[in-house]
């Protein structure tokens, strides 16, 4: 203090007034800086919240217009009115987005975008109800013309124009803003500095002691307020990543849950097609019905990628272990791929380096996906020379295997700048609207994603002009005391460049055959192995053949597809086959159309008393066991199918008794029936191996799923479970597996889940002892 008074005293009155001035100045100014500061980031962080409110609603109309747009021509192509009233409901939700978002952009001069925007809307809905009254009154080429006119894509691009606008309108006023701040900050801070100054000038004069600390408080309150909108910036990035990431994850779950809802309309589609080429139609009329039946056969194929790839990234699907033959696989490969190249004048040829083990565990299906739609396009974008497809040993181990398969190709090449963003999903490398090849950019985007669930990766090496190698490598387990491995470095499998012949099955002739193309038939059965072998028998019998997995799917057909007879299977998810039966019978009697009631034939492989009248009660015709035999099916065709469509043909001797039927007694139950399952399949072979293939596959995923319901303690969907392995299980001839899984059936269904949990370890026995019988098939 005695200090500050022995300063003080040495300075002049006059010199004291002019300090106190600049003092009482200097605050005033920094007072008015710090609240002109304060405002200023007040105003910068409503303007931000609104400019992201801005941009999520941007990007909500523009989603939203898109399936207001897709409802549309849905309704107008179909005429179904639960089209248009998904259509109301879109356009109310977008009218409400745009009316929120034009409020919102009221301070950053939007007007004339939102005019344009609005105006564009407005003539959208116009047309759009122009062609539902069009839809309505039986004019749906009108309201389909309408949807696909210039002027509608005129509004539709002036609307998405005036979005675009909007956006970067906003984008824009938000830099203008930061930048004004950013101005003013450093406005302020420059004043600040020179207030700071002043004030240290005079502290100087007044008191030295108090300078040091007065410049570190405020340096650390500085630094403060710094960190402390850094940790609200980082906040507010997370918080906007977590939302971008739930929305991706929504996304992917809502495609992945609704393959049947997707599936329906487009076997419709294709179904009805198919009804249409089996009538009389000229040259012209018959090319464009093609036509139709290829797109949406490409269309489904699109459905089918754009369902797995949003499996894959809902993390929904998982890889199948299961024992195979490497070299028979890409023999079969091969041999159906070099077809395509031969149709192009291009030589196939297939290797597998002399190392390479044959016998692995992996998933055969999702290997076969990945080089299949590596030599598509390698067959696709290769004018002239050879395809060559090459496995090779990367690294071994006592249990696993590490393999690179390669397939190198002449054609184009790809440049080196477009080869990053090759495996990015909905990217090509021509993406211009001239561009030569088609396709959607998803099977390498797909095939990146499954290399890496194999625990590998995936690779192009390219020149322009030159030809392209694309390589992956993927991780398989060996099979435990089976070793084998290529027996030649070179062409293991044979190089398939001249067409295969013909492979001939057993096929004899057995009951009335039917006449092709005269009786259609739909099969409701969701077992993958009862299916194929319930369809090929029919396929034998010259009969038209459609399957659907569930009930939903089976009235969904039949509301589309006149069918002569169904195959309903009983026990079925989602919805079983009495409660389809009874919707159908419900539907047919409010038909007004004098055509009888179909009939429908149920499937199952339960035989207990009061099976056949719960059927017949739910309006059922007949009754049909599991597994089916050929006699069986032959006499349920030749009662209930029209004798207008029956042609009499040679019939068969009967099979022996034993083989007849699953209920036949014998003394000791077999393994395999494999005498059995040929008469079943009229001696077909090629047909056995197939639906064995199959079999085999499947089963795993069948056990896996009873082990979970069991350990989960739930008895009714335990009982589902085995009931439908019991029915699989007698389709091929695998009696003593259907035997096990017919006594688990039983104890789950008296509710004695550790009888059940007890009979596992047999079952996996069993279906081990079936798989080795089956090799020799």
């Amino acid at each position: 203090m005695s200090n500050l008074l022995e300063i003080s005293s040495k300075i002049s009155p006059r010199l004291i007034k002019t300090f106190m001035v600049v003092v009482v100045l200097t605050i005033g100014l920094f007072a008015s800086l710090v609240w002109h500061t304060w405002d200023t980031f007040r105003h910068l962080e409503t303007t931000q919240k609104t400019y992201f409110r801005l941009i999520e609603l941007s990007g909500s109309i523009a989603h939203l217009d898109e399936v207001r747009t897709m409802c549309a021509q849905m309704a107008a192509a179909t005429g179904d009115l639960e089209w248009e009233a998904r259509y109301r409901s879109f356009a109310t939700k977008l009218d409400d987005a745009i009316k929120e978002a034009v409020f919102l952009g009221q301070a950053f001069s939007l007007q004339d975008a939102a005019d344009k925007t609005d105006t564009a809307n407005l003539q959208l809905v116009d047309m759009e109800n122009r062609a539902f009254n069009l839809m309505r009154h039986g004019q749906a080429r009108k309201a389909t013309a309408i949807l696909a006119s210039a002027e509608y894509d005129k509004q539709k691009k002036n609307f998405a124009s005036g979005i675009a606008q909007i956006t970067e309108t906003i984008r824009r006023n938000l830099l203008q803003d930061i930048t004004a701040y950013s101005h003013r900050k450093h406005v302020a801070i420059s004043a600040f500095l020179a207030a700071t100054f002043c004030m240290v000038f005079g502290w100087i004069l007044l008191a030295r002691i108090r300078q040091h600390n007065t410049d570190r408080l405020q340096a650390e309150s500085a630094l403060e307020e710094t960190n402390r909108h850094l940790e609200e910036a980082v906040a507010q990035a997370k918080y906007l990543a977590a939302q971008a990431e739930m929305a991706s994850v929504a996304k992917s779950e809502f495609l992945a849950n609704m393959s049947h809802e997707i599936r329906t309309p487009m076997n419709g589609v294709i179904g009805m097609t198919g009804l249409l080429l089996d009538t009389d139609l000229n040259a012209e009329q018959r090319r464009y019905a093609e036509t139709v039946r290829k797109s949406g056969e490409s269309l489904l194929a699109l459905l089918n990628d754009i369902l797995d790839f949003s499996k894959i990234e809902a993390g929904k699907l998982t890889l199948e272990m299961l024992e195979f033959d490497l070299c028979a696989l890409l023999d079969d490969f091969s041999a159906a791929l070099s077809l395509r190249a031969q149709d192009k004048g291009l030589s196939f040829t297939c290797a597998v380096a002399p190392d390479v083990p044959c016998r692995l565990q992996g998933d055969t299906g999702r290997l076969r996906q990945i080089l299949t739609n590596l030599v598509d396009n390698a067959i696709k974008f290769t004018h002239q020379g050879e395809i060559a497809v090459r496995v090779s040993l990367v690294d071994e181990t006592a249990a696993e295997t590490v393999l690179r398969f390669s397939v190198q190709d002449t054609g184009i090449g790809i440049a080196a700048d477009k080869q990053a963003i090759l495996f990015r999903k909905f990217t090509q490398v021509d993406a211009s609207t001239t561009r030569q090849y088609g396709g959607t950019g998803l099977g390498l985007a797909i095939s990146k994603q499954l290399s890496e669930l194999m625990s590998g990766e995936i690779g192009v090496i390219s020149e322009l002009g030159k030809g392209a190698e694309f390589w992956f490598t993927a991780r398989f387990a060996r099979q435990a005391g089976r070793e084998q491995r290529a027996t030649s470095p070179a062409k293991v499998c044979v190089a398939h460049s001249l067409a295969q012949p013909a492979r001939s099955g057993g096929m004899r002739s057995t009951t009335r055959r039917l006449r092709r193309g005269m009786a259609r038939v739909l099969l409701a059965e969701d077992n993958i192995t009862n299916q194929q072998v319930a369809k090929g028998i029919l396929k034998k019998l010259g009969l038209r053949v459609d399957a659907v997995a569930n009930g939903v799917e089976a009235i969904a057909s039949f509301a589309t597809i006149p069918y002569d007879l169904v195959l309903m299977d009983v026990q079925m998810p989602v919805m079983d086959g009495l409660e389809a039966t009874r919707k159908i019978r419900e539907v047919e009697g409010k038909r007004e159309s004098g055509r009888g009631f179909i009939p429908i034939i149920a499937l199952t492989a339960h035989t207990m008393q009061g099976d056949r009248e719960r059927c017949l009660e739910a309006g059922m015709n007949d009754y049909l066991g599991k597994p089916i035999s050929v006699q069986a099916l032959g006499s349920v065709l030749d009662k209930w199918l029209p004798q207008a469509v029956a042609a009499t043909t040679e019939r068969a001797p009967e099979p022996p008794a034993e083989t007849a039927s699953v209920a036949a007694k014998e003394p000791e139950t077999p393994v395999f029936d494999k005498a059995g399952l040929m008469a079943r399949l009229m001696g077909d072979e090629d047909l056995a191996k197939k639906l064995v293939l199959i079999f085999l596959q499947d089963i795993p995923r069948q056990l896996d799923a009873l082990r979970g319901y069991l350990e989960a303690g739930n008895a009714p969907d335990a009982a589902r479970q085995s009931h439908s392995l019991k029915g699989a299980s007698a389709s091929v001839g695998g009696e003593a597996l259907r035997a096990v899984a017919f006594e688990i059936e039983k104890d789950c269904n008296s509710g004695d889940l550790d009888a059940a949990r007890a009979r596992l370890a047999e079952l996996e026995v069993q279906f081990a002892a079936l798989k080795e019988a089956m090799s020799s098939l």
